[in-house]
């Protein structure tokens, strides 16, 4: 459904839809995730690169399946917490928004070489991109994350 001029998303829509896998979405005019894209159970690949969204719902959360969010090119000026509550999320993509902070739970310590016995947010996070965007603050990165064959790749440029 990319490059459809799309304005929004019906409810009606997603309820017929309940075991989608990857939705595709770029190149429209959304504003915002629709509220209802928590009833996509199975839904692993969400791509909304490309619209206005200016909000998600916290309705994301509900999403547990989710591995890959694409959310770059579009007018996000904050990313909510409930982003940091999808347990299998490996590819998170902000790249060229608005956004001035990062939730202090995404967390960078979710590699095999894990140093703390704690629970982590996002635990398969393998890629964070958010160039383009007006970070003030990074959450705090471990030492030596570049030695590490597994690091998460982040970029940022202001």
């Amino acid at each position: 459904m990319n490059d459809n001029n799309l304005n929004s998303l019906k409810t009606s829509t997603l309820r017929k839809c309940p075991s989608l896998k990857s939705l595709w979405l770029e190149k429209n005019n959304l504003k915002s995730i629709p509220g209802d894209i928590h009833r996509l159970e199975s839904l692993t690949y969400l791509h909304l690169g490309q619209n206005r969204i200016e909000s998600i719902s916290p309705q994301i959360k509900k999403c547990s399946e989710l591995r890959g969010l694409w959310l770059y090119n579009n007018q996000l000026d904050s990313l909510p917490i409930e982003v940091t509550f999808l347990p299998r999320l490996s590819i998170l993509d902000l790249e060229n928004n608005e956004i001035t902070f990062l939730p202090r739970t995404i967390r960078y310590d979710n590699f095999p070489f894990k140093t703390t016995k704690s629970p982590s947010a996002m635990p398969e996070l393998t890629s964070l991109l958010v160039d383009y965007n007006k970070i003030i603050e990074m959450p705090q990165l471990p030492k030596g994350i570049r030695a590490r064959r597994r690091a998460i790749k982040v970029e940022l440029s202001i």
